[in-house]
């Protein structure tokens, strides 16, 4: 995973994020069991057998950016964008906690739908995920896991991997657009 350090956190700029819902958690390893077993083909996640990995509420981790994909649409959702995610980490402690919103921080990175930009120049102002045609080699990973320093843990960082990559620290959770 890369990215991180703060020229690709700016410029600052405004964003109108239309109303959607975010999953309270990460997707858990027994919902990820559900879609494993009602999608055939489907391969076991990376670190599926692995301690401490095996526990039933923990988040599935070893999920490629597009495993996440086709969980969300099995689930009818999608990945959140970046500015969603961004958005719902800019609230106060308070403000997730009366929404249920947890583990943004510390337990496991998150997929986003988004191509990977190097800075937010020609970032999409509506909150829609920036996606190129064709896509980029690259997607957004928002959000900070297990051995990540606290330092790191806040609303502007950001990082990449690439969609392939199935590893330890990289999970996902799920968004839907509001009527």
């Amino acid at each position: 995973m890369g990215g991180g350090d703060a020229p690709c956190e700016g410029p600052v700029h405004e964003v109108r994020v239309p109303p959607f819902s975010m999953g309270r958690s990460l997707v858990s390893r027994s919902a990820y069991q559900r879609f494993l077993e009602e999608t055939p083909g489907e391969s076991l996640p990376r670190f599926w057998c692995d301690s401490p990995w095996n526990e039933r509420d923990a988040p599935v981790v070893g999920v490629s950016w597009e495993d996440a994909r086709r969980f969300a649409e099995w689930a009818g959702c999608r990945l959140p964008s970046e500015a969603e995610w961004e958005y719902v980490a800019c609230l106060s402690d308070a403000e997730r906690l009366a929404l249920g919103i947890e583990s943004l921080f510390g337990k496991a990175s998150q997929w986003l739908e988004d191509d990977w930009h190097v800075s937010y120049r020609s970032a999409p102002s509506e909150g829609t995920a920036w996606v190129d045609s064709p896509r980029s080699l690259l997607r957004v990973v928002r959000g900070t896991a297990w051995f990540h320093s606290p330092a790191l843990a806040r609303a502007s960082m950001r990082c990449w991997d690439q969609p392939q990559a199935r590893d330890d620290y990289i999970g996902f959770r799920l968004a839907r657009s509001d009527p």
